[in-house]
């Protein structure tokens, strides 16, 4: 009830205001609207160009590294096994070649990486990572020299020893850094889908309001103009229908010296009364003022 009265009042503050008002008024919700919308617009822009950068620029490369990472890694250390059985001089230094060209690639993916890590428990998972990487890079270094040197039963123990700290060390390292990329993707593609919906909910609200008060403003416009018409049309047949009859019946009595004759105004308006007032007066003063002076 209460909201029901104060649209009322609001109507009919918009109702007595003058037309040039009223349009203004309507131009300027309009306007500021036009503006409403195109500001929650560009926030919402704003927001999603930010979290879309920070998905495509550092979760989504991070993640492919993570996974050059564990390749390249599991390669050398397939590598390090087949030099320990290789059997000739031109076998092991072919294996030594791809363990060396593994390796590279590992160093150059975690180079890379710490050139996007920003977030304080990705770096400390990036460190940690290199760190157990420095490890396994060592052990894997030494079966290499060692199965170069034909000491095969000496690279084996290393070997072995290679093989369960990259299954207990550097493995889960690896990944916990990727278990923890995956949680951002998530939360950023759900906070991409959440500002999307913010954005268009209050894009659509703000469209809605202003499309209604503009819509009440239009119809208090058109209201007034038609009032005014009917106002001016009942007028001038009322002129028509009466006053102008009785106008006409009094000048002609007016010619013949008869001042017994005025005009009566048969409408209740007051401006109409009050312009036939005038009418009148004007009559009387005519007649004062063509009577001859006796």
């Amino acid at each position: 009830m209460f909201f029901g009265v104060r649209l009322k009042g609001f109507q009919n503050w918009i109702g007595n205001m003058k037309l040039a008002h009223k349009l203004a008024l309507g131009f300027g919700a309009a306007l500021v609207g036009t503006a409403v919308v195109g500001g929650f617009g560009m926030v919402a822009k704003t927001q999603l160009y930010v979290e879309g950068e920070y998905l495509a620029q550092e979760i989504v490369p991070g993640m492919e590294m993570i996974a050059d990472i564990e390749l390249n890694s599991l390669e050398a250390r397939i590598q390090t096994l087949h030099i320990v059985h290789a059997t000739s001089d031109e076998e092991m230094a072919g294996e030594a070649a791809l363990i060396d060209a593994d390796i590279d690639k590992v160093d150059a993916s975690l180079a890379n990486f710490d050139t996007i890590a920003h977030d304080p428990e990705e770096i400390r998972l990036l460190n940690l990572i290199e760190y157990r990487w420095d490890e396994q890079k060592a052990m894997l270094r030494e079966v290499e020299m060692l199965a170069l040197d034909h000491k095969q039963a000496e690279a084996r123990v290393i070997e072995t020893a290679a093989e369960l700290h990259f299954e207990e060390e550097f493995l889960p390292a690896v990944q916990a850094l990727e278990h923890w990329g995956d949680g951002e993707a998530k939360f950023a593609a759900m906070d991409l889908t959440r500002v999307n919906t913010l954005g268009t909910t209050k894009m659509a609200v703000v469209f809605v309001v202003v499309a209604l008060f503009s819509i009440m403003i239009a119809m208090s416009i058109t209201g007034s103009m038609t009032k005014a018409v009917n106002d001016l049309m009942d007028r001038m047949a009322s002129l028509k229908d009466n006053c102008v009859t009785g106008l006409k019946a009094a000048i002609d009595a007016l010619k013949t010296g008869d001042l017994t004759v005025g005009v009566v105004a048969v409408t209740n308006r007051s401006t109409t009364a009050a312009r036939t007032r005038s009418v009148s007066w004007a009559t009387s003063s005519t007649v004062c003022s063509i009577r001859p002076k006796g």
